[in-house]
This record gives structure tokens, C-alpha cells and sequence, in this order.
């Protein structure tokens, strides 16, 4: 893939390519949520902020993320990020090349591979407090070697509908979540 133009942080725009339906992260920044996730390690979830842009296609470019932060609130079934920490990331990022607050990434330490309904609701808020049509979920559980290599899964979330997307890696278009299925309307647990 040929970038358009790169952003000041070297980043490439990929303006116009097909890509609908998917997160384009880089391995650097994959490999930095996974290290984050096995926080989980303990049992209670974890997560943090994920940083990039929306094309108009529907895809999503994921160019940094962010931890949990000191103040955030975790259990076995419960996260909340620390706000005031996001925030920082957020405009240091944004500062550097532009990058908006896309989405959220979060563990289910023995949950199931989908968003519960705490989630959506907590997404959905999003929606209706930003000026964000479609919110990016990137889910992470344990994998065959437990948190030492988490298995992720995209949600691309919007007020009516919740559909699982690709993620794609930046460099050398290989899919990090192989697996993904078809999307459905509403790809929810009873989880809370």
C-alpha cells in the first residue's frame, strides 16, 4: 500500500482506499494493547483509550493508544478508564498528528468474546455527547498462552447497530484478529 501523504508524525494517510469496515493498527501499537491487557492477569478488566481518524469509507486508523490510568476502576466484570488521564493522551496526540479519541480498547477477563450491555450503553453515551457517528471497540480475552498473547476483537458501534470489523495491520496488511465473523445486529452478551 502507497500512503497519500504521511502526517507530521509520519503516519500515512490512506485516503480513498477500500478498506471499509476496518481497523488499520499498527503492530507497535497492537503489541502495546496486548502488553496493557495482561493486566488482566489479575482477574479484573482493563483498558484504555485508542487515538486516530475515521475515513469516510468506515474504516478506522488507530495510531496510539492509552492505559487505564491511575484513578481507573477495576473488577472482574467492571472497568472505567480514568478520564482526566485519557484527556491528557488525547490532546498530546492530537497535538502531535491530528488524531482524534476513536474508540476504547477493554478486556473480558472470562467473559465472553462480545460487548455486554454495559458496554453498549456506556459507548452509545459516547455517541450522544461527541461528534462521533461510530464508536471503535476493541475487545481482548485470553488466548491459547492465556494474557502472554491476548486475542482481540473490533466492534464498530453506532446508535442502532453493533457490527464486528477486521483489524488489519498497518504495515503488512496481515489480519491480527482472524476469526471475525459476519456482522450481526446486535453482537451483545447478558454480561454486565
Amino acid at each position: 500500500m502507497a500512503a497519500d501523504r504521511l502526517t507530521p508524525a509520519g503516519v500515512p494517510y490512506m485516503r480513498g482506499r477500500n478498506m471499509s469496515g476496518a481497523v488499520v493498527i499498527s503492530e507497535r501499537v497492537m503489541d502495546e494493547v496486548r502488553n496493557m491487557a495482561r493486566d488482566s492477569e489479575d482477574g479484573s478488566e482493563t483498558g484504555g483509550i485508542l487515538l486516530g481518524f475515521e475515513e469516510i469509507d468506515g474504516s478506522f486508523w488507530v495510531t496510539e493508544a492509552g492505559g487505564p490510568g491511575p484513578l481507573a476502576e477495576r473488577s472482574p466484570t467492571y472497568f472505567c478508564r480514568d478520564l482526566d488521564h485519557a484527556e491528557v493522551i488525547a490532546e498530546r496526540a492530537f497535538s502531535i498528528d491530528g488524531s482524534q479519541w476513536v474508540g476504547d480498547w477493554h478486556t473480558h477477563p472470562g467473559g465472553p468474546n462480545a460487548l455486554s450491555h454495559v458496554d453498549l450503553r456506556s459507548y452509545r453515551e459516547v455517541l450522544v455527547n461527541s461528534d462521533l457517528e461510530v464508536f471503535l471497540a476493541i475487545l481482548l480475552r485470553p488466548g491459547l498462552k492465556g494474557w502472554q498473547q491476548p486475542r482481540a476483537t473490533a466492534f464498530a458501534v453506532s446508535a442502532s447497530r453493533v457490527q464486528p470489523i477486521r483489524i488489519i495491520d498497518l504495515l503488512g496488511g496481515r489480519l491480527l484478529n482472524r476469526g471475525i465473523g459476519t456482522s450481526r445486529d446486535d453482537h451483545i452478551s447478558p454480561r454486565t
